[in-house]
């Protein structure tokens, strides 16, 4: 998971891993106020079996 804020400035990655299915919550690297919340744009790659699953979107 990787984050990138308002200014555009990256966070270094979050790897984790879990297994079966279900939610995985990975929190922002530092408090996001309400008003930075539309710019912020989080990425995950999710790997599976070989299989490569990428979803980019905004904080909500």
């Amino acid at each position: 998971m990787t984050f990138t804020d308002a200014d555009g400035a990256a966070y270094p990655s979050v790897r984790t891993e879990t297994s079966g299915t279900g939610m995985l919550v990975v929190e922002p690297p530092r408090p996001v106020p309400g008003t930075e919340r539309g710019r912020w744009q989080a990425r995950a790659v999710v790997t599976s079996a070989g299989a490569v699953s990428v979803c980019t979107g905004a904080l909500r």
